[in-house]
């Protein structure tokens, strides 16, 4: 009796967990089975967007990669257009901004070739510490690469499947190769455009830095005060520190919108008071009546100002 107790549970125990055991199974194999095809879909579609973009980037007037340690940078360069050649600006472009943007930046930097002031713009790259912060040390990635090879099993790879694995294994090679570049610090991107600059034999240089672009100008500029001939900063807020920027010693205007944000107003009273304690003459502030920090349609108004002022540290004394 006993035994046909326990050939009973036993029946019932087969009936109820083997059809589990095919689910679980069916269930744990077809997403592995569709994530090959799901991966090459995915290439395609990332392929298509950056051969889209690509093609965007080509219609920026005047773009111009720059190489930086092996890698091209987006950047843009018009030259002045009237044969005078006075000099040339490089801006800085905002955090919140790119190298090319309807705002401030992209209308200053097609407007003043009209008045003999060529322009560089340039891609800059903000997250450049945190890419480091995440990045291994190279014993690290080796110690990582060495325990993935121990523990993933190797895998047989049908004659079948190769074929249609070809496409996804050149997208994720082309994704690797293009991860392993080190990032490019902005000192590193700064250094070619002034060697592209150096090149093309320009007596003067302006930096001109668009918000937080404004204080890395300021901070890169300090240590190169012979090299670069005057600073103009555009709705900047406070600086972490006046180390450097107190150091400068060439001309400098800090323009500010009437209705901006409050605390650009007060970081502006703060560097004037900090040039005056330092005395130095050549800074000067100037409030854009009207404007707000997008400087939407004080475009023009902007440029006047601009192009007047360097005219007067520059150009004035000539004539």
């Amino acid at each position: 009796m006993l035994h046909r107790i326990v050939n009973l549970v036993c029946f019932i125990l087969a009936i109820t967990l083997v059809p589990q055991c095919f689910s679980a199974e069916e269930e744990k194999t077809e997403p592995e089975m569709s994530a090959e095809p799901e991966s090459a879909e995915t290439a395609e579609i990332e392929a298509a967007r950056q051969q889209a973009l690509a093609r965007k980037k080509m219609q920026i007037n005047g773009y111009q990669p720059i190489t930086v340690a092996g890698q091209e940078i987006d950047a843009t360069y018009l030259e002045e257009v009237t044969g005078d050649k006075h000099g040339v600006i490089v801006f800085f472009h905002d955090k919140s901004q790119q190298f090319e943007m309807p705002t401030v930046v992209s209308p200053l930097r097609q407007a003043l070739p009209q008045y003999g002031w060529s322009t560089i713009t340039f891609a800059m790259d903000y997250t450049f510490e945190d890419h480091i912060l995440l990045s291994p040390s190279t014993e690290m990635a080796e110690s990582m690469e060495e325990a993935s090879m121990a523990e993933e099993p190797k895998q047989v790879v049908m004659a079948d499947d190769v074929k249609d694995g070809e496409k996804a294994d050149a997208a994720a090679s082309e994704d690797e190769s293009s991860a392993a570049l080190p990032p490019i610090s902005n000192d590193e991107r700064i250094e070619a455009v002034l060697s592209f600059i150096e090149a093309k034999d320009y007596d003067r240089v302006i930096f001109l830095g668009h918000g937080e672009g404004g204080e890395i100008a300021a901070n890169i500029m300090a240590p190169l005060n012979k090299a670069i001939d005057a600073l103009i900063l555009i709705d900047v807020d406070d600086f972490e520190s006046y180390e450097l920027f107190e150091t400068i010693v060439k001309p400098t205007i800090d323009l500010y919108a009437e209705n901006g944000a409050a605390q650009v107003k007060s970081a502006v009273k703060q560097r004037k008071k900090v040039m005056k304690v330092n005395a130095q003459p050549m800074y000067s502030t100037r409030m854009i009546l009207g404007a707000t920090s997008s400087f939407y349609g004080f475009e023009g108004r902007l440029t006047t100002i601009i192009r007047s002022w360097l005219h007067k540290q520059f150009l004035a004394e000539k004539r």
